[in-house]
Parts: structure tokens; sequence; C-alpha cells
């Protein structure tokens, strides 16, 4: 591979896909980025096995080819080096890094060796537009589960029907469901996906100014794919049975209060720090 890429670019695409990396792989490759040079485009593509990202940017391909080399060495050298302009050339496993006086060589690991991601070609595609799922998805997630003792508790469930679709998510304490109306009908569904992912897609979609997300679901792989703007996220399904939250939210109140926002938040707050350590309650 050979190929002449701006600095800036590599610089952001390096930061987007540095999250997926994993920082304790289970084998090498994981804490590795694949850089494939194809068709007057750069690709670069990390995963931690949950998780999956494939970005690609302008480039000038004079070879094409492929290499993964250590992601976090690699990034740290090209943010380190001036030059505005950075040429990549592969040779015989390894990667030299040019940029103005600059110049470093990195080992490589075959790029036979990176775990492939899943075709997507002729499956259905649904589109949703970001601003009508952004707030949804971040009120959502902060109520799924980190302890992996329950799986499903992880995940934001995900339920689509006629003209509208819904983000549920409770780690059983904390319950958060929220329905979005849609402007076009879609086909019906209804997966877990791990609040992480969706926090991510929702992280790469801003950082790319995406104003719209593709989804595909590869149900035999149990993965779902999101397409962004020149980006494309892998992640995996959730099994297991989501807790029917709906029949513990009462249909109706006796009571009602309006409060001013900001002022509870700021109550909230300053009430907090005397709720730190142990059970972190206060009422």
């Amino acid at each position: 591979m050979k190929a002449l890429v701006l600095k800036e670019n590599l610089t952001r695409a390096l930061s987007v896909i540095g999250r997926n990396i994993s920082t304790k792989p289970q084998i090498p490759i994981l804490a590795n980025v694949l850089l494939k040079g194809k068709e007057g485009k750069l690709i670069l593509a990390a995963t931690n096995l949950e998780t999956g990202v494939s970005l690609s940017i302008g480039a000038k391909i004079d070879e094409e080819g492929e290499i993964s080399v250590p992601a976090r060495l690699f990034s740290e050298f090209i943010t380190s080096i001036s030059g505005d302009k950075i040429e990549l050339t592969s040779l015989e496993g390894k990667l030299e890094v040019k940029a103005g006086k600059g110049k470093g060589q990195f080992a490589g690991i075959d790029a036979k060796e990176f775990p492939p991601f899943p075709a997507t070609d002729g499956q259905e595609k649904r589109m949703f537009k970001l601003e009508t799922i952004n707030g949804s998805i971040s009120r959502s997630s902060f109520a799924a589960a980190t302890d992996e003792g329950r799986p499903v508790l992880t995940g934001i469930r995900i339920n689509l029907s006629t003209g509208k679709i819904s983000f549920a998510a409770t780690d059983g304490y904390r319950l958060s469901l929220e329905e979005v109306v849609l402007s076009e009908e879609k086909e019906e569904l209804q997966i877990i996906i791990p609040a992480k992912s969706m926090q991510e897609m929702i992280r790469i979609a801003q950082d790319l100014k995406s104003e719209e997300i593709g989804l595909v679901l590869l149900k035999e792989k149990k993965q779902a794919v999101f397409f962004l703007t020149n980006c494309i996220l892998y992640t995996r399904l959730i099994d297991g049975e989501f807790p029917k939250i709906e029949k513990i939210i009462p249909a109706m109140f006796k009571t009602k209060i309006t409060i001013d926002k900001e002022e509870f938040a700021q109550n909230v707050k300053s009430t907090s720090i005397f709720a730190r350590g142990g059970a972190k309650i206060f009422a």
C-alpha cells in the first residue's frame, strides 16, 4: 500500500475509531488499527469484538493494499509529527510513515488476521433522522446497567411499531422509556442493543455531523449495523427477554406536580454531595 493523506483527516479518523480499540485485547490484533488503501480512499477499522468501526477518508492511493499496526502508538506518532500531508507505505509487514522531516516505521500484523466485518449487501436498510432519535437515546442509556451480571439490562430495548419508535432501559432501580413519533411507517421490530454501542453511535454521528442514520439487522449473525457519514458501526445484539416494564408504569396518576427544571436540577446536585459513598440515597 502507498497512500498520501491529509494529517487533519487522519488524526480525526483515528480519534473517532480509537474508542473501539481494546485496552486489554484477548488477541494482539485487537490492539491494532487496520489501514486499507482502495479506490481513492483510506479505510481505517478497529474492533473490540463487541463493537467495530470502519471509517473512510479521502486519500491519494498510488498502490492499493492493507496492513494493521498498533493503534495507540500509531495515533500518538501521527499527532506528534509536523506537516500537513502524511505518506503511508507498507512493505514486507511494516508500515513506513513520512511527514515533513519526520519519519517512523511500525511493525504490522497481517491484515488477514483482523476480524472480518459482516457483509450487508442486499439487506433492508431503515433510515432515521439523527435529530429525531438523538435525545431519546441519550435520555434512555443512563438507566442501563453497567454490571454484566444480567446482560439484558446493559442494553437499550428498541421497539419499532406503527408510526413510532420507543427506547427503554433499566438497571432494576432506574427506568427510562421514551417514545418518538416517526414521519414514515416502518416495519415492526424489537431488538436489544448494548447501551455503550448506542452511545458510541451517537458520538460518532455527532463527530461526523451525520444527519441520517441507516440501520441494517443481521439476525442470523445477531448483529446490528449502523450507517453514518463515511462510517459504519457494527455491534452485537443482546439475547434475552427484556423486563416487561410497561406493566409497572401506572396508566393513571392521582397527583401531578409541575416544577422548574433548572431549579430542581440544581437542588439535586447540591443535595447529592451528602449522598456520596454508601448507598448514595437521598430524599
